[in-house]
């Protein structure tokens, strides 16, 4: 009884405000802290548990919320990951995120 009732509340309900609920939500994730995280956490694992196709369409929001929903790292893609990661932390120290105090890493064995 439970899976027909959540089953009618998605078709009924959800499935009606997706459209103006995913923008919103895209917008929010964007926007860190203007949504509480655990509000975000709770809408998108939610939506997640209704209508888990919904990851589809916002890759990059679920993925922060729920697990796995990316494909599964691939050995032949390494570089493109490395890339990837250079360019977002260029990004954030170009948008006022430093790196930290580096003087306190540990030196190399080497030196």
């Amino acid at each position: 009884m439970k899976e027909d009732l959540m089953k009618l509340f998605a078709d009924h309900v959800a499935e009606k405000h997706l459209s103006k609920l995913m923008p919103l939500l895209i917008k929010a994730h964007s926007m860190p802290f203007q949504v509480q995280p655990s509000t975000m956490a709770s809408v998108v694992k939610g939506l997640y548990s209704l209508r888990p196709e919904c990851a589809q369409l916002a890759p990059a929001l679920f993925s922060s919320f729920i697990p796995q929903i990316h494909p599964a790292a691939v050995e032949s893609r390494l570089p493109d990951y490395a890339d990837h990661d250079r360019k977002l932390q260029m990004e954030l120290s170009m948008n006022g995120f430093p790196r930290g105090d580096q003087s306190r890493k540990r030196a190399s064995e080497d030196s």
